[in-house]
């Protein structure tokens, strides 16, 4: 039973660390999406900015987004 419950806890492990892999990959993957958006199409970031929430916000919006 001891090998069982140690065997169950490993393979859970495993199951874990695959989902943080592809969270990890997902991440990475949004984050070059949108460096992607930065560089090549300002003219899209200039669209997101004309939205009415981030207008009153911009100048501390755009500060903090590279953090995020």
């Amino acid at each position: 039973m001891k090998k069982f419950i140690l065997n169950l806890i490993t393979v859970i492990s495993w199951i874990i660390e695959i989902f943080m892999w592809f969270s990890i990959a997902v991440c990475t993957l949004m984050a070059g999406s949108f460096v992607f958006l930065l560089v090549k199409m300002p003219d899209v970031i200039r669209e997101i900015a004309k939205e009415p929430g981030l207008r009153q916000y911009s100048s501390q919006f755009w500060h903090i987004l590279p953090f995020l």
